[in-house]
């Protein structure tokens, strides 16, 4: 300890910053100091176990309980919350059978970081007859170099069958990665470039429908808040309702510049319905009217209740002005307006522009 105190490694765990410092410091230490992997290494003998554990540090040469001992003191004394967990190294999977044997038992150390929870850190080496075999059989596995640390510290639960590791070595991991690949592609008898088509097919289908979907549901939470206004008998909804018709005027392809105030955009939008429905047009105007009495109107600047402003117009009449206007250019039947109309139901405008 008074040696990584003398290299400026803090030792109060003081924070999130430290714990990683103090653990990536301990990994160089078991990584890059000599130890080696043996299983004749003498247990405790009626000795205590931090007398076993300072054997170890001195002999550097022992299996994976010596290993996570070793590590979960040293970090203690470093300030850090650690723990030691028993478990299995990852087995073989053969026609759908995971088989895992006595000789993968393993030890591994957790400590535990601020902001992320317990992670998992192993510094274990390989032995000589594990070294060359596949990582999935293997009864240690190789811990990585120090400067392969830093990518070790991530949030992870600690499996109970599997190994966790500082760093896998490059070899191990590839074989890894290529194995649970194949197992996967002969469990389901599916070639990899089909599974790839249809994420493709996926990500197309909600680019093409999303936006629309996102619209319907817009729409949908507009009017149930505009139903729950009028139980309470609150004006506040007449608002909601004047969101919901500027929107679908924008999805409509109607258009206004900024300099437009809210009383000429309402005049816009009901000119345009006018030429089918007189009656909505005129509902567009004094639904207009009635959200800027609750927007604008006297006890709106003095912070009142803002109830005495009943809204006139419910919500199947809103539906019906919502249909007119997404029916006011229905008129334009060439076929570049009939397709920029799909193209307007398929991507609402409303969702990127600011409205009013």
């Amino acid at each position: 300890m008074n040696k990584a105190r003398s290299e400026g490694i803090p030792t109060t765990g003081a924070n999130a910053q430290q714990e990683i410092a103090a653990m990536k410091y301990l990994v160089r230490y078991f990584t890059t100091n000599g130890f080696t992997y043996s299983l004749d290494a003498p247990d405790g003998n009626g000795r205590g176990n931090m007398q076993v554990i300072g054997d170890f540090l001195k002999t550097k040469s022992g299996y994976c309980i010596h290993y996570a001992s070793a590590l979960a003191v040293l970090g203690r004394a470093m300030g850090l919350s650690t723990r030691m967990v028993l478990g299995y190294n990852a087995g073989t999977t053969k026609r759908g059978t995971h088989t895992v044997t006595a000789n993968q038992l393993h030890a591994w150390v957790e400590t535990y970081i601020d902001g992320i929870g317990w992670v998992p850190f192993d510094v274990t080496p390989a032995s000589e007859s594990t070294a060359t075999t596949d990582a999935s059989s293997s009864a240690e596995p190789t811990a990585s170099a120090a400067s392969s640390t830093s990518n070790a510290i991530a949030p992870t639960a600690s499996p109970t069958t599997s190994t966790p590791s500082v760093s896998a070595s490059p070899s191990s991991s590839q074989n890894s990665d290529a194995s649970q690949g194949n197992r996967a592609e002969n469990r389901w008898n599916v070639p990899s470039y089909v599974w790839q088509i249809m994420l493709l097919l996926m990500i197309l289908v909600i680019a093409l429908f999303g936006p629309s979907m996102l619209r319907r549901v817009q729409r949908r939470r507009r009017l149930h808040s505009i139903e729950t206004y009028q139980k309470v008998g609150s004006g506040f909804g007449v608002l909601v309702m004047w969101q919901e018709i500027v929107a679908t005027a924008i999805d409509a392809g109607l258009r206004w510049t900024r300099r437009e105030t809210d009383a000429e955009i309402a005049e816009i939008i009901a000119a345009k319905v006018a030429r089918s429905s007189a009656a909505t047009a005129s509902d567009i105007r004094r639904l207009y009217a009635a959200a800027s009495e609750v927007a604008y109107g006297a006890d709106v600047r003095q912070g009142g209740p803002h109830n005495e402003v009943q809204p006139t117009i419910d919500t199947d009449r809103l539906r019906t002005m919502i249909a007119a206007i997404l029916e006011s250019r229905a008129d334009e039947t060439d076929i570049i307006a009939r397709a920029a109309r799909i193209m307007r139901r398929m991507f609402p405008q409303s969702l990127l522009r600011a409205q009013g």
